[in-house]
């Protein structure tokens, strides 16, 4: 029977209640239904009053349709760096090093950042009448939900970017194995890790960055788009840091070894003596000690965060596309 470790309530939404987009889909129509609910019951309208807006509705409604969507990413990017870390961990046949302890003292130390996020995201939501110059009298009706919905949010994006920059002893006791140039799978794995992590943190970015900065929210907003493309970079720079070093220092190692292999072995066959063959398996080794590359990042690892280097870039794209195609349509 499976063992089954502590996680995150986020994680288990994304892994064990089907695939994380069926998570994550449920969890964006729940907040879409309340949200929806608390505007009609008070009365609030969802359009905009300027017929001639980009987007025809308010934008606290835009703010409030990415917050849903947004939720529901954290649930599906949270899922997804769960499977992806127990694949690659059960590739390297190290499954049995993460036992429940390690789990629970990640879980443990997350709940702090997690904290500290949803104050964060408290004093945002609480800054932001003054940004429109309204008092919290008469803010919108549906600004409680923003109360409940910005902290959560900013709850779950501190957790999910704590466990994306601190490994568990699990990671730490692969990094820690001893370098095997002839089995490099160990080492890899932090590269992939750290590239499907930034690629959760730059989608998230690309999404909602288009759709918010317009709504005149800049100083609430920025910080929090400059910390996950921080935690974007970051999340790669970390799981890598270090392994290109010790994969080199390996490499001269047993280069300096085979050289020394390789010169009494030429003595021998110049003597005419030594084992046939002996001389040409060497230079053989030899020269596939010199292609290996110093790098914890795999060539596929690397053209796969090139292309991630790209979302961005083609999120501003499409959504000026969109602006421009709401703008036909509605004349």
């Amino acid at each position: 029977m499976a063992r089954r470790l502590p996680s995150t309530w986020e994680s288990r939404l994304g892994t064990e209640f089907g695939h994380p987009a069926s998570s994550a889909a449920a969890v964006t129509a729940l907040a879409l239904a309340s949200f929806v609910a608390v505007r009609r019951l008070a009365g609030t309208p969802l359009a905009a009053d300027d017929p001639a807006a980009s987007v025809p509705l308010e934008p606290s409604a835009i703010s409030g349709i990415v917050l849903c969507f947004l939720l529901g990413y954290m649930i599906f990017g949270n899922g997804i760096l769960a499977l992806a870390r127990d694949r690659e961990i059960a590739r390297v046949g190290a499954a049995e090093l993460r036992t429940p302890e390690i789990a629970r003292a990640a879980l443990r130390r997350s709940r702090f950042w997690g904290a500290l996020g949803a104050a964060f995201g408290l004093i945002t939501v609480l800054t932001i009448p003054g940004t429109y110059g309204v008092s919290l009298e008469d803010a919108h009706a549906d600004y409680a939900w923003f109360l409940v919905a910005g902290p959560l949010f900013l709850w779950l994006l501190a957790r999910a970017g704590y466990l994306s920059l601190r490994s568990d002893e699990t990671l730490g006791a692969i990094r820690a194995r001893e370098i095997d140039l002839l089995d490099l799978e160990p080492v890899r794995l932090f590269g992939r890790l750290g590239v499907q992590s930034a690629l959760v943190w730059l989608v998230g970015t690309s999404i909602a960055a288009p759709m918010l900065l317009g709504l005149g929210l800049n100083a609430q907003i920025l910080p929090v788009m400059i910390a996950t493309i921080g935690v974007a970079v970051l999340s790669i720079a970390r799981s890598v840091h270090g392994l290109g070093a010790r994969i080199r220092e390996k490499k001269r190692s047993e280069l300096e070894r085979i050289d020394g292999a390789l010169r009494a072995a030429r003595a021998e066959a110049l003597e005419g003596g030594g084992t046939p063959g002996r001389l040409a398996d060497l230079l053989a080794y030899r020269s596939f000690l010199e292609s290996i590359r110093e790098s914890a990042l795999g060539t596929s690892t690397l053209l796969r965060l090139a292309a991630y280097l790209l979302i961005p870039l083609g999120s501003w794209f499409a959504s000026a596309l969109v602006e421009r195609f709401v703008n036909t349509v509605l004349g």
